[in-house]
């Protein structure tokens, strides 16, 4: 892994590691700082997606877990749910009571 200076929204920066294939080209200015922008919309469009399955389905407990690699692909700090041959890291826990 390979490390990136990035930019949070209160202008704080912070070190993250990214996927150092990714990295290795566009990491090469080590000076450059990322905004974090991108990575969290994507978040919040992943968790916003599966929200509105939920609801749908209307389960009395709902846990979404997923893990993200982060990695720069154009010049831009990205967000990684799913890599490889079909691996992913997602876990999804839906409850109801029988009440």
């Amino acid at each position: 892994m390979d490390r990136a200076k990035v930019r949070l929204s209160d202008g704080t920066i912070c070190l993250v590691e990214v996927n150092r294939a990714s990295a290795r080209k566009e990491v090469a200015n080590r000076d450059e700082i990322f905004e974090f922008e991108l990575v969290k919309k994507q978040i919040r469009k992943i968790t916003e997606d599966w929200a509105e399955t939920f609801k749908q389905l209307k389960p009395t407990k709902t846990v979404l877990e997923f893990g993200i690699n982060l990695s720069i692909e154009s010049g831009a700090l990205t967000s990684v749910i799913v890599k490889g041959a079909g691996e992913t890291n997602l876990k999804i826990i839906l409850e109801w009571d029988n009440k």
